[in-house]
């Protein structure tokens, strides 16, 4: 697989299959892989049950985690011809914008914003769009003990999280694929859809990539 961008981030929201295909695309571009860390968040668990009572500790953890984990891996890398991650340094404001109230998201921002003057943009953020019953049946596929209490009505807050900061960035193109139009998909299939995508070149913005549904038969 060739590819136009050197820095590709894979996003969606929870559950979408975002690290299975990065993981995949990783292989396929010979690309180093940057795979959020989330088992390791003390607070994660106890946040899917009793919400906003441990929201700060939570975004706080993943903020730092974030941080440190693109400083290692990406900061300064000259020699990888790509890198492809499950996530973008934003998704810190975004998930802070939905999980905390006024006070804790002006502390969080004022620090996030410290942070992302250091943080690389991607050259290209493919988001992965699916229905809400197609998520909720493949986190529960998954069986991640901590996430089948998700509420749906969380999802959806989400998802509205993330196309409303899609709609406003201007430093990459955010290629939305919407598979909801479509059968189940496999990652394989994806994987082929994203091939496409990153051969071509994307103005910066937002732009709606439109599955062909015959090629996925």
């Amino acid at each position: 697989m060739d590819s136009l961008y050197r820095h590709i981030a894979i996003e969606g929201n929870i559950g979408t299959g975002k690290t299975t295909v990065s993981t995949l695309l990783s292989k396929a571009l010979d690309a180093q892989i940057v795979l959020e860390s989330f088992e390791n968040n003390p607070f994660l668990t106890q946040f899917y049950r009793s919400g906003k009572d441990i929201a700060f500790q939570l975004e706080m953890f993943f903020l730092a985690e974030r941080y440190h984990q693109m400083s290692r891996h990406l900061l300064g890398d000259i020699f990888t011809n790509h890198i492809v991650a499950d996530y973008f340094f934003s998704k810190s404001s975004i998930f802070g914008g939905i999980n905390l109230d006024q006070a804790e998201k002006d502390l969080f921002m004022n620090l996030f914003h410290i942070m992302e003057r250091f943080m690389p943009v991607p050259d290209i953020l493919i988001y992965l769009h699916n229905d809400m019953e197609t998520i909720i049946r493949q986190i529960a596929e998954r069986g991640r003990s901590n996430e089948q209490s998700i509420p749906v009505a969380y999802l959806e807050k989400v998802e509205q999280a993330y196309f409303d900061f899609f709609k406003t960035e201007r430093r990459m193109p955010v290629i939305i694929v919407d598979l909801s139009t479509t059968d189940q998909v496999s990652p394989s299939q994806i994987l082929d859809l994203i091939s496409g995508i990153l051969s071509k070149e994307w103005a910066n913005g937002i732009h709606q990539f439109d599955v062909p549904t015959k090629s996925l038969h």
